[in-house]
């Protein structure tokens, strides 16, 4: 097969991809606001760029969707508002750079783990530089348990995708 039209299939994949994560990015908060059940506290966006990472494993595709889920949300959704999108952004950006540079270094579980914790770090640090109020609006008592168990289905799934 030509190496060309392989390329172009991938990047047609990675298009569709990139185009149902935004979307979900999109539809969540809308659903969630419509419903009256915050689903912030499973950190949605967060586990479509895990999923997104998993689908697509080019890296720069991973930057790219961390940047733009929360962007294409706040402009085409009004959710979250401005300073909680920049710490999503944040937040998302760090996880893809940390686990791009743990990665290579440790297991894919670790390094993951590791990731999030870092980008939750991340994460509170600009939300206390950018807004004012409760730092910490899910406690992390429910924060834990979705970041282990995120962590553990994202290295399970690497681990089968890399073999």
């Amino acid at each position: 097969m030509n190496a060309s039209v392989v390329k172009n299939d991938t990047f047609l994949a990675n298009c569709i991809v990139d185009v149902l994560l935004l979307s979900a990015a999109c539809v969540i908060p809308a659903v969630s606001h419509l419903v009256g059940f915050s689903v912030g506290v499973f950190n949605p966006m967060l586990l479509l760029l895990l999923g997104g990472m998993l689908l697509v494993s080019d890296h720069r595709n991973a930057y790219f969707l961390a940047l733009l889920m929360p962007l294409c949300s706040y402009l085409l959704v009004g959710m979250p508002s401005f300073s909680k999108m920049i710490c999503l952004c944040g937040e998302l950006t760090a996880v893809v750079a940390c686990f791009s540079m743990l990665s290579t270094k440790m297991r894919a579980f670790p390094a993951i783990l590791l990731s999030l914790f870092a980008a939750k770090g991340i994460y509170y640090g600009l939300k206390l530089l950018l807004l004012d109020g409760a730092l910490v609006a899910t406690p992390f008592a429910m924060q834990l348990p979705v970041m282990l168990l995120a962590a553990s289905v994202f290295a399970f799934c690497f681990r089968k995708i890399e073999r």
